[in-house]
């Protein structure tokens, strides 16, 4: 059986401090490859409370990204 490739996007949302240790531990796990900041912002309320997990064919998550750095100007 070939490796099943998976791609995951996610949003952190909470105080900075957290959220960087929260980051840092994704990072140093060796079960996460290719971990990429799409964009890091202060924000003064959550903006995805609400959503839950979606999934997206293999693929989409790159152009979710881009779309990302678009509205972020990265």
């Amino acid at each position: 059986m070939g490796i099943r490739r998976r791609e995951v996007m996610q949003v952190l949302e909470g105080p900075h401090d957290i959220v960087e240790r929260l980051y840092q531990l994704i990072q140093a796990d060796p079960r996460h490859i290719e971990v990429t900041r799409m964009a890091g912002v202060n924000i003064t309320r959550r903006r995805f409370g609400g959503w839950g997990m979606v999934k997206l064919p293999y693929g989409a998550v790159v152009e979710v990204g881009n779309q990302i750095r678009k509205i972020h100007g990265r």
